[in-house]
């Protein structure tokens, strides 16, 4: 909020005297009619003429007085006010290691080397004010609305292949590992490069490989190398993959069928126009696009920076998994 100066106050009161309209004195001073109304009365002062007839001016300096009086009275002071450590450290974890606001703030709390302690909502208010050295601009997500999602469930393009609806409820509620969502992250349009990502359901592990194209061929190549690799263990390591309706994962045979005769995975397809039903992945999308803006030709991505990309998210602290990281939920999961 932009308030009156004292200068614009003293010009007040000079136009006031001469008997200027307010709709010139607002003009003049470059606010409106309003503020110069609720002015002169902040300002009024009774005084006397020289026949002693009291009438009401305006006072620059009462006014000016009024104002900073209702200044010491705006509220408490931050929280973070006084710890300048700890809002510097929460400015390192957002802007450069990319943390969400309450990942920033677990970490803190983690380090047991600071005082100040102040709640999630609390913190994205003086991000959203202005109060701390990052913005809007610095956080995962920033401010987004949510897509409203079709009312009516369409089923699945992909004839033949099993729905989403059928998938077992073990797979449902995360209980095991072994899960896994897949989808493409696409580059600059009339491109043909993209990155495939796979996000294990229980531990949100992260696999981020760059694509040359987004044919279904492509595609089924990357998991028959992860099966070259892996050997028998693919079963184990990718029980399932939930995928959407995309042109890349059509192909339901392909992606299914083993190396080495049989079938090495169950494929199920999310309903079109559900995001949602995938949505671990979609929310690791989201954090891949802060690296990799909307725009950006995936050609000119090196594999070593795909790789960092992938490293970071799996040693990111997630609240959904007590504050771990994927990488270390996974140790300690698998030897539960």
């Amino acid at each position: 909020m932009k308030y009156l100066t004292y200068g614009q106050r003293l010009q007040i009161e000079a136009l006031y005297k001469v008997h200027i309209p307010v709709w010139k004195i607002a003009k003049e001073i470059g606010c409106c009619r309003s503020t110069v109304y609720k002015e002169l009365l902040r300002g009024a002062v009774q005084l006397l003429d020289s026949e002693l007839c009291p009438y009401v001016s305006y006072s620059a300096d009462v006014a000016q007085q009024k104002h900073d009086y209702a200044q010491t009275s705006k509220g408490r002071p931050l929280k973070i006010g006084g710890d300048r450590a700890f809002a510097a450290y929460i400015e390192h974890c957002i802007r450069d290691l990319h943390y969400s606001p309450a990942a920033a703030l677990a970490s803190a709390r983690r380090t047991g080397r600071f005082y100040t302690d102040i709640s999630i909502n609390t913190l994205y208010s003086y991000i959203y004010h202005g109060y701390l050295g990052i913005g809007v601009q610095h956080l995962i997500y920033g401010r987004r609305k949510r897509k409203k999602e079709p009312d009516e469930l369409r089923p699945p393009l992909v004839q033949d292949a099993p729905s989403i609806e059928q998938r077992p409820e073990h797979i449902n509620d995360r209980s095991e590992l072994g899960h896994w969502e897949m989808d493409c992250v696409c580059g600059k349009k009339k491109t043909p490069a993209a990155l495939l990502v796979l996000t294990e359901r229980a531990s949100r592990y992260e696999l981020i490989y760059k694509i040359p194209d987004k044919r279904a061929a492509t595609v089924c190549s990357v998991l028959d190398g992860l099966e070259r690799d892996l050997g028998v263990s693919f079963r184990d390591v990718f029980q399932s993959i939930t995928v959407d309706n995309g042109s890349e994962f059509r192909d339901y045979y392909g992606l299914c069928s083993s190396l080495m005769g049989g079938k090495r995975t169950e494929v199920y397809y999310c309903h079109p126009y559900r995001s949602g039903e995938r949505g671990s992945n979609e929310n690791a999308n989201r954090i891949i696009r802060r690296f990799v803006p909307k725009g950006t030709d995936i050609c000119t991505i090196t594999d070593e920076l795909v790789q960092q990309i992938q490293d970071w998210m799996n040693h990111y602290p997630r609240e959904i998994l007590g504050w771990a990281c994927p990488d270390d939920y996974i140790k300690i999961f698998s030897s539960a």
